[in-house]
């Protein structure tokens, strides 16, 4: 069977470092761990906007993209649901049905997660586990400044290193998510508030990996028989 893990959050709070950790713990157990992201899906949005020149996107610095009409993350976010209920509805189990095999994280940022969730199957959602990382808009900012330095790939950002405009997050992302996460993500959804998890992350990186430690072995014990290797 498949784990599901929503990881949710600002550009800059530290999404992928807890991704990576994750999908890292997992393969140690002999696990396959899959990333599917919102970025893949809107890029190649924004470069068709750009070829038929639709003003849905802008093009920012660094190679990056602000998006003009936010009716375009919604259908983003439906094209990924699509995309990973393809990959669910297509894969092979060898292993026991009661054993966890394979982990799939899910990756995006919105300003607004109760309208952002909403473009999900209420079923989809209901065995989903939801990690956020949460981190001050000051915070993010700086950390999206510094991981731009990186090197390009042509015309493109490496990996992770795509460039978010400060307008963007000062207009967009400005809000914080905390007090709606903890007090009334469960009863908009219908989900567990213990497959809920808050992640403040304005401290140190060992900090951060320590806290995605302790998820993966909640995750484990939950799903299935198996021990988290590393993580102690």
């Amino acid at each position: 069977m498949a784990a599901k893990v929503f990881v949710l959050g600002r550009p800059g709070s530290g999404k992928t470092t807890a991704v990576r950790h994750m999908h890292e713990l997992y393969s140690r157990m002999g696990g396959e761990a899959r990333r599917v992201r919102d970025y893949e899906i809107l890029y190649e949005m924004f470069l068709n906007d750009q070829k038929e020149h639709l003003g849905r996107f802008q093009q920012s610095a660094y190679c990056g993209f602000d998006v003009l009409d936010m009716a375009v993350v919604d259908e983003a976010l439906m094209t990924l649901e699509k995309s990973i209920k393809k990959i669910l509805n297509t894969r092979v189990d060898y292993a026991n049905e009661h054993s966890l095999n394979e982990l799939i994280t899910i990756e995006f940022a919105r300003d607004n997660y109760q309208q952002a969730l909403k473009n999900f199957d209420k079923a989809f959602l209901q065995d989903a586990y939801f990690f956020f990382v949460e981190a001050d808009l000051e915070t993010c900012m700086r950390r999206i400044r510094q991981r731009i330095t990186f090197p390009m790939d042509g015309e493109r950002p490496v990996d992770d290193c795509h460039y978010v405009s400060d307008y963007i997050m000062q207009t967009y992302y400005h809000k914080d998510c905390e007090e709606y996460v903890l007090e009334q993500l469960a009863s908009d959804f219908a989900l567990d508030p213990g497959k809920i998890i808050m992640c403040r992350n304005e401290g140190s990186l060992d900090a951060l990996l320590k806290r995605v430690d302790r998820f993966m072995e909640q995750l484990v014990s939950d799903v299935a028989p198996l021990s988290v290797v590393g993580t102690k």
